[in-house]
């Protein structure tokens, strides 16, 4: 193995690395954002008339995340990942 390739080998793995990692973090703030934003609400004594749109719209945001999560892996003929896909990236 010669000095680029192993150059571009460790960049293409360090790319993955900064990518799950800010993806994650992406993850915990939108997570946190909506949990205590409704936790809030609930805790103001919001009616339910109030909380339901926020409520849609994190369960829609959760679907949607999972299908791109599965899709991608499905896209690029690599099935085992794309089982093990929603797992992969919980917070």
């Amino acid at each position: 193995m010669t000095w680029s390739t192993a150059m571009s080998a460790r960049s293409g793995s360090d790319a993955a690395t900064v990518i799950q990692t800010v993806t994650v973090i992406m993850r915990v703030v939108v997570d946190l954002t909506f949990l205590l934003g409704t936790r809030h609400l609930a805790l103001t004594g919001a009616s339910a008339e109030v909380l339901r749109p926020a409520r849609q719209l994190l369960i829609f945001a959760s679907v949607v995340t999972l299908a791109l999560n599965v899709a991608d892996p499905l896209v690029a003929d690599e099935d085992r990942k794309a089982a093990s896909a929603p797992s992969a990236h919980c917070s």
